[in-house]
């Protein structure tokens, strides 16, 4: 089905245990081959389905890791300063998205950048 739609052979990729975004990559790949896996379950008469939800819950969990994804290597940079993290982590906080996980996520990230920053004074 993947040959028929895509022209190519797609294959479904494994979460990757060292890698933070291994399961992004996992998730997006699922998502963008979904139909082909639906079709193929149906051929394979197996039991296994996907209800709306689950799969709306997958593209939700894409669209929000995907701007955590741009950011990170964004602030891993080689030049990389406070500012560029500073713009890239309200770059990540407008782009998450409004799903309920990109909310939690959102409300997360927020408290945890509020244990960690501090205030600076200027004389």
């Amino acid at each position: 089905h993947v040959k028929d739609e895509f022209g190519k052979e797609i294959q479904l990729l494994i979460d990757v245990k060292p890698r933070w975004n291994g399961i992004f990559f996992m998730l997006k790949r699922f998502h963008e081959i979904k139909n082909c896996i639906l079709k193929a379950l149906i051929d394979a008469k197996l039991r296994i389905s996907f209800d709306e939800k689950e799969l709306e819950l997958i593209y939700d969990l894409v669209k929000a890791l995907e701007p955590v994804k741009f950011a990170v290597e964004a602030i891993c940079q080689r030049d990389a300063t406070l500012l560029s993290a500073d713009i890239t982590i309200d770059f990540l906080m407008n782009n998450l998205g409004n799903s309920v996980f990109a909310v939690q996520l959102k409300g997360s990230l927020a408290r945890r950048l509020n244990e960690r920053r501090t205030l600076c004074l200027h004389y």
